[in-house]
C-alpha cells in the first residue's frame, strides 16, 4: 500500500512509534480524562492542551463494518472488511479486519488489535478476540 500509507507528523508520531512497539497508544486529556483519536494538539472535549499518551488495552467490539467489493487501489485487492471498533476505553478506531478465518463480522463481536508492518509504518488492524 505504498501510496496509501500515512506520513507521520509531529502530532501523531507517538501513535506510530507505539505501533512499532506493538502497543496501541492514544491521547488522554489530563484535566478531563477524555481519550480520543485521531490525535490533536488540544482535547476535543474540553480544549485543554495538557495531553498525555496512554497505552490502551487494544481490545474492543465491532460497532459497524463494511465489506469493500470495489477495488479503488491496485495494491488493495477486494474484498476486504473495514471495521469501526469501539475500544474498551471508549474511543472509536477504524481499521481492517484481518485473519478472520472465514468468520463474518457482527456488531458487538469482540476484537483485539494486531499490528501489521507496511513499509516504514506499522498499521493497527483488528482480528477476533
Amino acid at each position: 500500500m505504498p501510496g496509501l500509507l500515512p506520513i507521520p507528523t509531529e502530532v501523531d508520531r507517538p501513535f506510530w512509534e507505539a505501533g512499532r512497539e506493538g502497543v496501541l497508544r492514544l491521547q488522554r486529556c489530563a484535566p478531563c480524562g477524555h481519550i480520543f483519536f485521531p490525535p490533536g494538539r488540544r482535547c476535543v472535549a474540553c480544549g485543554s492542551p495538557d495531553l498525555h499518551w496512554t497505552d490502551m488495552a487494544g481490545t474492543g467490539e465491532i460497532w459497524s463494518w463494511v465489506v469493500m467489493h470495489k477495488q479503488y487501489f491496485a495494491d488493495m485487492p477486494t474484498p476486504y472488511v473495514v471495521l469501526r471498533v469501539k475500544l474498551t476505553e471508549g474511543p472509536y478506531l477504524m481499521a481492517n479486519l484481518v485473519d478472520a478465518k472465514g468468520r463474518a463480522p457482527e456488531i458487538g463481536a469482540r476484537v483485539r488489535v494486531v499490528f501489521q508492518p507496511e513499509g516504514d509504518i506499522v498499521l493497527p488492524q483488528f482480528t477476533f478476540a
